[in-house]
């Protein structure tokens, strides 16, 4: 068999689509229509059929899919190794799916380094809701996602845990409780302002509170974290917020920062990147460069956690 026909088969089993396949390989839908073919007649087997949701393997493909993969990431890492990306060369975008709570406390920590070791290089932040991820990695509009992804389940993604927080009460800095210790009692008769988005920190902390029994008297829903301190500023309302985005807030000298009066949990921050891409210089190096800004923000797990597939 042609090796050639490999990355196609793997486009093509990873995006469920021949134009997609076509634009993540820099080929025209005509000629990957053409190698899918030779790949039929050689295998003698359809190994992807329509569907109204796109091309779907065949058995055979299934079966196939694990094999080639080894494959390829055989001749990536025994063939190619010597191919050394080199960031100072880099004209494109790296585009990182990033909330409003990762473009506060991350990206500060991570665009000193990207523009300096990479400065021909644009960064793209895209906020995507959590539903969007899995695709936007898959069809390649974003490079690698940042974020608490632990739940995720993809057969073609991948992900690591770099980092981790808990969780501050956020208050105005001339607030009643400021400076004193939180109780029990207070944290329940005080009126509190709730972020809701599509993310795991926001289920991770309506989980914990549900199986406490812990009662919150909720005055405020609000879409957005970064308008927290102001809203915060001009009233009596507790924010829960990641402690790290807590830290960014504080030299605003609107807020202060209180303990909460239980212990809290942990949340994790994980990159998410597709399969097909695991061994890819260019990615691999993006990735690093994330892992060397928490480091520096103080935010790295005290014991290296592996490489997850899902």
């Amino acid at each position: 068999m042609d090796l050639n026909l490999l990355p196609i088969f793997l486009a093509i089993f990873d995006t469920g689509s021949v134009s997609r396949a076509a634009e993540h390989l820099k080929l025209s839908q005509s000629g990957l229509s053409t190698s899918l073919n030779r790949l039929r007649t050689e295998l003698d087997d359809p190994l992807f059929v329509r569907t109204g949701r796109g091309l779907k393997p065949t058995p055979r493909a299934q079966s196939l899919a694990q094999a080639v993969r080894a494959i390829l990431g055989a001749v990536t890492s025994d063939v190619l190794r010597g191919e050394n990306y080199d960031p100072s060369k880099e004209h494109g975008e790296f585009r990182i799916s990033l909330t409003d709570v990762g473009e506060t406390t991350f990206l500060p920590r991570l665009m000193p380094s990207l523009t300096s070791i990479a400065p021909l290089a644009v960064v793209r932040t895209l906020s995507l809701a959590a539903s969007e991820v899995s695709r936007a990695l898959e069809d390649g509009v974003v490079d690698i996602a940042f974020g608490d992804f632990s739940d995720f389940e993809s057969a073609t993604l991948m992900q690591q845990a770099i980092g981790s927080y808990s969780f501050s009460c956020l208050v105005r800095s001339d607030h009643p409780l400021a400076g004193k210790k939180l109780t029990k009692q207070q944290f329940s008769e005080f009126q509190h302002a709730v972020v809701e988005t599509d993310i795991r920190t926001v289920r991770l902390l309506d989980a914990y509170f549900k199986k406490h029994r812990i009662d919150r008297k909720i005055a405020l829903r609000n879409s957005h974290y970064l308008t927290l301190p102001l809203l915060i500023a001009k009233s009596d309302m507790i924010a829960i917020v990641a402690d790290k985005l807590a830290d960014q807030f504080l030299p605003l000298g609107l807020v202060k920062t209180v303990m909460p009066p239980f212990p809290m949990p942990t949340s994790y921050v994980t990159i998410l990147w597709h399969r097909r891409l695991h061994n890819d210089q260019r990615n691999k190096w993006l990735r690093s460069m994330c892992i060397q800004a928490l480091r520096r923000s103080g935010m790295m797990p005290k014991a290296k956690i592996p490489i997850r597939q899902q």
